[in-house]
């Protein structure tokens, strides 16, 4: 199996629901076709260098997959028929990849990654909690309602 990716232009009036129905759409077709997403993410709206399709902003995707050359295939014959795909490039990565060791290393990384983020999300939360109490001493200084 090869690893891929591919970024995808997206017509920026889209709505978040169109997008994420989109995203869920070519996830599927990735499975389908015997392949697996390994990450997917939404860039969203950039100011693109000129114009495409009378364009100047669109929506901008990431997807990030393994398979095999047939599925690549399929994507991007599904993308170049999408009315709302303003452009598209996809990139082999990697030649060679062995899906099961590359998925007992994505969980080994999101376990040891899960741990790690539960005290930095603590402290976080400690250190606004002082913050809004600084803003709302503030607003009562200057005679405003909080």
């Amino acid at each position: 199996m090869r690893r891929y990716e591919s970024v995808v232009i997206l017509d920026p009036e889209l709505s978040d629901d169109e997008v994420r129905t989109f995203t869920e759409r070519y996830s599927g077709i990735i499975k389908k076709q015997g392949g697996e997403l390994i990450k997917l993410d939404d860039w969203g709206r950039k100011k693109m260098a000129y114009l495409v399709k009378k364009r100047d902003v669109g929506r901008y995707v990431l997807f990030d997959f393994v398979g095999l050359p047939e599925v690549i295939t399929e994507v991007e014959r599904n993308f170049k028929i999408t009315e709302s795909v303003l452009k598209f490039i996809s990139v082999k990565l990697d030649h060679n990849v062995n899906l099961e060791a590359f998925k007992a290393q994505r969980e080994t990384e999101a376990a040891a990654a899960a741990p790690a983020e539960a005290p930095s999300g603590e402290a976080a939360e400690t250190k606004a909690e002082p913050k809004a109490e600084q803003e709302t001493a503030g607003a009562e200084k200057e005679g405003e309602p909080v």
